[in-house]
């Protein structure tokens, strides 16, 4: 399955501000899948309830296990 938009995907990418920590980012945020969009091609899921604006070390935490978990992404998108 694949589901996405490119336009969205942008916009959360250009965002100013880390959603976890509130960090300014000048150059734009990471984009983090609260779903994982799988190893398939095809298996995008591009939708806002699926993506978060990450900065660069809290995306990086987050794929290595720490904070923000799993449970804090989903969180942050259920606050919106």
């Amino acid at each position: 399955m694949a589901i996405v938009y490119p336009d969205l995907v942008a916009e959360f990418r250009a965002a100013w501000r880390c959603e976890w920590c509130w960090t300014r980012t000048p150059d734009g945020c990471e984009l983090a899948h609260v779903f994982t969009r799988g190893t398939g091609e095809g298996s995008h899921i591009d939708v806002q309830y699926n993506l978060v604006s990450l900065c660069r070390q809290c995306y990086k935490s987050y794929h290595e296990g720490n904070r923000p978990t799993h449970v804090d992404l989903i969180a942050l998108v259920d606050k919106r």
